[in-house]
């Protein structure tokens, strides 16, 4: 069908391969949630319940219970998105569909998806997706910070959720406030103060499964292609992963992904940890930056930006 005219606001640090023409075949209903003031968090985002993987065609959705404001109720419009998948073959699928019934945890769709979803989470492995309510607003005016929650990934069933921001607005939307969602994306890996050295490396090691007790080394950041063993969202402690982990190693300079690379010690061998280089940014439509030289020696033992990575129409 045609697509009515109208506003989308999609912001997530987070996105990546986006496929620009996967709109489900069935609009929602424009201006469904009435006039608005949009401030703080207004999305409710749901994680799918058990294994969840998802084959194009199909009308059922079965989620675990919702975080945020507003259940899921028929006529609302979701938009289902894949954030991750370490085969690297679904990460960035999205598309929007409309609810024509809930019951429970299982939400009919009007019509079929036309992407491929999967969920799973194994030791060297990790596919993630979610699906997001989508206010529909006959008008409304940004006021104030309007910011969703920051992406995570649970520890234990690597489900995961948040990072973006998304409302439909049939008519006039007014920005007088402000749209933020800086440090809600991908997270970066969690310093680690180690004392050991590494027999045999090198500064330009490329991959390599650190020994954590004893790290000369930093980790990768977290990515469309996985997560690392430790990784920072804010806080003193870090969040802590034993699966869904890189499968060439989360340590060294190699970007994998969109992920920026871990910054080598200077002289992995002796240097005991001392000759501390820059990790490596992440990426988006633009590569990361490199992480900056180690200290003292000066050589190019810093991380490598994430992998640019090219929007999509398949």
């Amino acid at each position: 069908m045609i697509k009515l005219v109208k506003v989308f606001i999609l912001l997530a640090l987070s996105i990546v391969n986006i496929n620009y023409y996967a709109y489900a075949l069935t609009c929602g209903i424009p201006g469904k949630d009435g006039v608005a003031t949009v401030s703080g968090s207004v999305n409710t985002y749901y994680t799918p319940s058990g294994s969840g993987s998802l084959s194009s065609g199909t009308t059922v959705l079965n989620l675990s219970a919702g975080v945020g404001p507003t259940a899921l109720s028929t006529g609302d419009l979701v938009l289902v998105m894949q954030m991750q998948d370490s085969s690297g073959s679904l990460e960035g699928n999205f598309e929007y569909a409309q609810v024509a019934s809930v019951s429970g945890g299982t939400v009919n769709l009007a019509s079929g998806l036309i992407n491929s979803y999967a969920q799973s989470f194994g030791a060297s492995s990790l596919q993630t997706y979610q699906v997001i309510r989508v206010p529909q607003y006959s008008s409304a005016t940004i006021s104030g910070t309007v910011s969703p929650p920051a992406w995570t990934v649970n520890t234990a069933t690597g489900l995961g959720f948040g990072g973006v921001f998304v409302i439909d607005v049939a008519g006039t939307l007014t920005m007088s406030g402000t749209v933020n969602a800086s440090g809600r994306g991908f997270r970066g890996a969690f310093g680690i103060n180690g004392s050991g050295n590494r027999a045999g490396g090198l500064f330009t090691d490329a991959n390599y499964t650190p020994n954590l007790a004893a790290m000369n080394g930093a980790l990768k950041g977290e990515g469309t292609n996985g997560v690392s063993n430790q990784l920072f969202d804010g806080t003193i402690n870090p969040v802590v992963y034993t699966s869904g982990l890189y499968a060439v190693g989360t340590a060294g300079q190699a970007a994998n992904g969109n992920a920026g690379g871990g910054g080598n010690d200077g002289e992995p061998v002796a240097g005991i940890n001392q000759y501390n280089s820059g990790g490596g940014g992440g990426s988006n439509a633009g590569a990361g930056g490199r992480g900056g030289n180690s200290w003292s020696l000066d050589n190019s033992a810093g991380g490598f930006g994430g992998n640019a990575l090219v929007n999509s129409s398949t």
